[in-house]
Order: structure tokens, then C-alpha cells, then sequence
């Protein structure tokens, strides 16, 4: 789904960037929504580090990597790889790699 994620945030400092995104449903159908932190780094224009936490206590954070490519006028578009900070039932911990679009105005 390209709206299971969406979600706005603030930009702290030129570095800093925090907000809430509508996670997806969980077992009981309810929506979840996550907080997030996300760091701009300064080695290459672009890359971030993110953080995200979710807002039930089911499940535990993840961490991840991304490049920012401007497409025009403030649209973006964000490949991302994120993976979970902790291990699940099994002794995994698969990541995942995504795109995300955002907007900066």
C-alpha cells in the first residue's frame, strides 16, 4: 500500500528531523502509529540515518540507512534499507529495502 507509511515530520536543525507516521494494522485490524527520528549526515548530501520506534509495544524499533535524490522543486524520492533492532521469535532479524517519497516545503 503507498499510504500505509505516511506520515509528517519537523526538521529540528538542518541535521534533525522528527514526526509520526501511521504504521500499518496490526492482528486487531487498529491502526498504529509510530514515532521517528531521522539524521541527516554530513559525509555525502542527501544520506540519512533513521531511527523508528512504534507506538504499541508489540514490536521493537528499527534503525536504517537512505539517500534523499531531489526530483523537482522539493519532491523526493528516498530509497531506504531498514532492519529491526531486535530479533524476532525465530533469532532473525530481516531487513527490508524501500522507496519513499516526501515532500519539503
Amino acid at each position: 500500500k503507498i499510504t500505509t507509511n505516511m506520515g509528517i515530520g519537523y526538521m529540528i536543525s538542518d541535521a534533525l528531523t522528527v514526526g509520526i507516521a501511521k504504521g500499518g494494522t496490526d492482528d486487531s485490524e487498529e491502526d498504529t502509529h509510530d514515532v521517528w527520528a531521522r539524521y541527516n549526515l554530513s559525509m555525502a548530501e542527501g544520506a540519512y540515518a533513521s531511527l523508528t520506534m512504534p507506538g504499541d509495544d508489540d514490536e521493537g524499533m528499527s534503525i536504517g540507512v537512505g539517500f534523499a535524490f531531489n526530483v523537482w522543486n522539493g519532491l523526493y524520492i528516498e530509497p531506504n534499507y531498514t532492519m529491526p533492532t531486535s530479533e524476532d521469535d525465530n533469532g532473525d532479524r530481516e531487513g527490508s529495502f524501500n522507496f519513499g517519497l516526501s515532500y519539503r516545503f
